[in-house]
């Protein structure tokens, strides 16, 4: 989400973003983590790298990225229960982005239509 963020958007589906905005790309810096979380964090590398994660046009469905976000939010960064109500409906929000799902068959508008 973040790299879609601050990528630009010149085709449906696509975002594209220059090796010099990578520094913007929020992300966690294990080099923080004290070394339990660091161990915690290689647990849940190692329980999610042979998983197969649906394309990102597809969050709102992904069974697979929502049990990672749990484990990453609420397992490593402790933060409470409550974040992953909004966080569900962020995903469904950035799902339904034209310039996302670039309208796929798969997309929350397209199965809306077909019901």
């Amino acid at each position: 989400m973040s790299f879609w963020w601050k990528g630009s958007r010149q085709q449906q589906g696509r975002a594209r973003l220059t090796i010099s905005r990578l520094p913007e790309l929020l992300v966690l810096d294990p080099r923080n983590l004290p070394e339990q979380k660091l161990t915690l964090a290689k647990k849940i590398s190692r329980q999610f790298e042979s998983k197969s994660f649906l394309p990102a046009n597809e969050a709102y469905r992904d069974e697979v990225q929502k049990a990672l976000d749990t484990a990453v939010l609420i397992d490593l960064l402790e933060l409470p229960e409550s974040i992953l109500e909004p966080l569900e409906i962020l995903r469904l929000q950035w799902s339904n982005e034209p310039s996302v799902h670039g309208g796929k068959h798969t997309s929350l508008q397209t199965l809306r239509e077909q019901n």
